[in-house]
């Protein structure tokens, strides 16, 4: 899992080569800043939590891969919540991107905008939508799952030849 330093380093590396995105990101520094490295992936932490998800891009087609979201009704990147198994966010993401299309990391080549580093292509913080198939309970409240950021991590991967596999996936 990572630690709130690897997520600082990521920032600070983002920020070093797209300094015009300072100010878009305060909100994501002052979380990372004030918030313990056990709590930044936690998905029971209501003021946001680290996800990650990808661009997959099929260079041969020129398409890019899209997820049509059950309960938000939108067609998003593979992606999604950092588990503590994952040894990092990257790894949570080939997890995730496997788990939702099939395609296993042996099939993808991470493009980075840095040579030679597993570097993001973005950092972004936004609000979720509310799902109001989950409420929890908090300290006696009823509690909706409404987060107020969810700040992810962009990467961009473009799909490798097949190498004699076939995957279908349903696309809506």
């Amino acid at each position: 899992m990572e630690t709130s330093e690897n997520i600082k380093s990521y920032y600070q590396d983002y920020i070093s080569i797209y300094k015009d995105e300072t100010d878009r990101l305060k909100q994501f520094k002052t979380f990372i800043d004030k918030t313990e490295s056990d709590q930044l992936f936690d998905r029971k932490n209501f003021v946001g939590h680290i996800t990650g998800s990808a661009i997959i891009f099929d260079y041969k087609n020129s398409k890019v891969l899209l997820i049509k979201h059950i309960i938000l009704q939108r067609w998003l990147q593979p992606g999604g919540h950092i588990e503590k198994t994952d040894a990092s966010i990257l790894d949570g993401v080939y997890r995730e991107i496997f788990e939702e299309t099939n395609i296993a990391k042996d099939d993808l080549m991470l493009i980075s905008p840095i040579f030679g580093k597993k570097f993001p292509i973005d950092i972004d913080s936004h609000p979720i939508p509310e799902n109001p198939a989950k409420v929890i309970s908090v300290i006696g409240q009823t509690r909706k799952t409404t987060l107020s950021s969810r700040p992810p991590l962009f990467f961009y991967l473009q799909r490798r030849k097949d190498h004699g596999r076939k995957r279908k996936l349903k696309v809506e």
